[in-house]
């Protein structure tokens, strides 16, 4: 900037012309005094403030009146008076006034246009980036959400995919559980007949008190003509018969007596096997082997809690196909309930076994 002009009241640019007083040091356009370019009277130069101030030298008796007039009808001129007393070889004085509010004022109303100009340009282009930064920045909220609810909805249908598996696979647990307790069921029956292969039912023969069902089925296969040794028979016995139920008695128990301290006091009174299990152990083992008391005891409860269980499910057994005694047939398929697989059909084959030694026994002291 090159200061600002005080005729004009304008900026003064760089590549405008200007001019600067040399008493009051004030700049002005060149345009504005009237100024051509000339070095020498650059340098001497005065603004018309300054001249005006100044006093002149010679006779101002011819120096016009100025009248008061309106600004509107100011007729602004230039004027040059010389005194006709002085030669021609003392300088000059030249009085120059004038005025410059008209230009001055189309000037403003120019630059109050082109401020104007400007500002709403400017105005404009602030709203429109106003605009822009706005639509932008809810472009980026918009598209932001759409993400969240992009992945939202992904995060759900991984969800549901795995559930809908899931389930599918749940399903077909439940299905091959299924076949696998079908065959499982098929299995068992089929264990069940086999079990049942060699069991014989002979039916019609006369009962005697002295009779052994061993020898009376080693004759009748002599007469159908097969050989059979005693050593064949695991076991053989009579079915008792089927006796009529009577009337169902009422579940109501009588009224008790009251127990006294000293029957409070008595112990329960538990089966003793000891002498069956030592008995059994001589039987086993070759060489004389002693056992503790607490295995004796182990032993022994072991041997109580499984005959509890075998008379829990017998009696289950035979509630269920309606029947008042309990048979052996029970007490085989209880066993076979509670022993797994081959311990089972040890046990039956053993508890048959004693029981064909202790009627042949029995028999044979009857006889004797």
């Amino acid at each position: 900037m090159g200061g600002r002009c005080e005729a004009c009241r304008a900026n003064i640019n760089v590549t405008q012309k200007r001019i600067k007083c040399t008493q009051c040091s004030h700049n002005y356009h060149s345009e504005c005094i009237n100024f051509n370019n000339d070095t020498a009277s650059r340098s001497e130069w005065k603004c018309p403030a300054c001249t005006a101030s100044c006093r002149k030298g010679g006779d101002n008796s011819n120096t016009p009146i100025r009248t008061n007039k309106s600004p509107s009808n100011t007729v602004y001129d230039k004027t040059t008076y010389r005194s006709s007393n002085k030669s021609t070889d003392q300088p000059t004085c030249i009085t120059e006034t004038s005025s410059c509010q008209p230009y001055n004022l189309e000037l403003i109303n120019s630059i109050e246009l082109l401020l104007d100009k400007k500002l709403s340009a400017v105005k404009f282009d602030i709203i429109q980036e106003l605009k822009l930064s706005l639509i932008t920045e809810i472009k980026n909220e918009i598209t932001s959400n759409l993400k969240q609810l992009e992945e939202s909805h992904n995060s759900l249908l991984n969800d549901y995919n795995n559930l809908k598996s899931n389930f599918e696979k749940l399903q077909q647990n439940v299905q091959n559980g299924e076949m696998k307790l079908a065959e499982l069921c098929a299995q068992i029956k089929k264990e069940q007949q086999w079990g049942r292969l060699s069991n014989l039912e002979i039916v019609g023969l006369p009962e005697n008190s002295k009779e052994s069902t061993s020898e009376l089925i080693i004759k009748i296969a002599s007469h159908a003509g097969i050989k059979l040794t005693d050593d064949q028979i695991v076991f053989a016995h009579r079915v008792q018969p089927m006796q009529n139920v009577g009337a169902l008695k009422s579940m109501e128990k009588p009224l008790e007596k009251p127990i006294s301290k000293s029957k409070k006091t008595k112990k329960r009174n538990y089966h003793n096997f000891s002498i069956y299990i030592y008995k059994l152990l001589k039987c086993i083992m070759k060489k004389n082997v002693g056992i503790s008391i607490l295995s004796m005891l182990i032993m022994n409860n072991f041997l109580n809690d499984m005959l509890d269980r075998i008379n829990e499910e017998a009696a289950k057994l035979v509630s269920h196909s309606k029947k008042s005694t309990l048979s052996s047939r029970e007490i085989q398929s209880a066993i076979e309930l509670l022993i797994p697989g081959e311990l089972a059909k040890h046990a039956n084959i053993e508890g048959l076994k004693a029981v064909t030694m202790y009627m042949n026994n029995k028999t044979k002291d009857v006889s004797i």
